[in-house]
């Protein structure tokens, strides 16, 4: 049975060149994306997964504005934050 399936899909692919690469392609790049958009968010999850309590780890950061009116955001602080913090 799936012999006859293969044999109607290639006479198909044979007989109808362009519509048949324009409909491989879009499978091909579809997968590929899809296989690429997954690997991506399981490494964005990974990230911290070695510490024992992750959900209490936060990002401080450095809101400042340069002279020539450029806002920047820095993930660094002075030295006195940390006493402050553990206080």
């Amino acid at each position: 049975m799936f012999k006859n399936y293969f044999k109607i899909a290639f006479r198909s692919f044979a007989n109808k060149k362009g519509y048949s690469f324009i409909n491989l392609l879009g499978l091909v790049l579809g997968i590929s994306l899809f296989f690429l958009i997954a690997f991506w968010v399981k490494e964005e999850l990974s990230y911290d997964a070695f510490i024992s309590n992750r959900e209490r780890v936060f990002r401080i950061e450095t809101a400042t504005i340069s002279p020539d009116g450029n806002n920047m955001e820095m993930s660094s602080v002075g030295w006195p934050v940390g006493k402050l913090l553990k206080k």
